[in-house]
């Protein structure tokens, strides 16, 4: 009979968790280059490591729903969950499915970036800011 201790479980556990915080910083590099060479790898790691955690606290957990959480943080940062009052109201509501939270927050971000792209400056400006 093959018996698995305690510390091997959670051997087995941290393998896993590393395992997918590499693929979160992986999946960053591949959606947002240019932002993680600038922040640079440690950087990117670490982020992907407090989405993890934090996520855990919202009930996420489904990989598609982790690297969703994690893409916000990248856009609004790692304390947006908290910061803005959209994303603390969806995320604190009661009675949906951490699924249904992550699609309502998703839907949220990409109005705010839809309006914030409608109402940009126009780059062919030669005007300098004032």
């Amino acid at each position: 009979m093959l018996t698995i201790r305690d510390v091997q479980l959670q051997a087995l556990s941290n393998a896993r968790l590393r395992a997918f915080e590499h693929r979160a910083a992986e999946y960053l590099m591949g959606v947002e280059p240019e932002w993680c060479i600038d922040v640079g790898p440690a950087y990117v790691r670490g982020l992907a490591q407090t989405a993890i955690r934090k996520s855990k606290h919202y009930g996420l957990v489904e990989e598609f729903d982790l690297l969703r959480y994690l893409n916000l943080e990248c856009l609004f940062g790692d304390d947006f969950d908290t910061r803005l009052p959209w994303a603390a109201e969806i995320l604190a509501r009661p009675g949906i499915s951490p699924r249904a939270r992550m699609d309502l927050l998703t839907e949220y971000a990409i109005s705010l970036e839809r309006n914030a792209a409608n109402v940009a400056p126009s780059t062919e400006s030669t005007a300098s800011p004032a």
